[in-house]
């Protein structure tokens, strides 16, 4: 099964961003192939999120979900917004992912 992980997306200084980079590095040094597109592949692998419209769409043709959790808001540092913060993260996890 081809898979789809959006490297692009994660250019930025912290957790899932740290580990994409990584991930990358890592994939080209042992010649892992990956689709360059979502619409190419029969899997997807994101950390945290990743636009629900799109995954909801890609499951709903056979596509597998594979979401690495990582970076979450806790209420110690967002307060009572961390809830809303974590929705979309959550509905991923809990009806989306494989």
């Amino acid at each position: 099964m081809s898979l789809y992980i959006p490297f692009d997306r994660y250019d930025s200084i912290g957790g899932p961003s740290s580990f994409m980079r990584n991930l990358k590095t890592y994939s080209e040094l042992v010649d892992f192939k990956y689709e360059s597109r979502l619409s190419s592949a029969g899997a997807v692998f994101f950390p945290v999120k990743y636009p629900i419209k799109k995954l909801k769409r890609f499951k709903k043709y056979g596509g597998k979900i594979i979401q690495r959790l990582d970076g979450i808001y806790y209420p110690s540092k967002h307060g009572s917004k961390y809830l809303d913060l974590n929705s979309e993260i959550k509905e991923i996890y809990l009806d989306l992912a494989d």
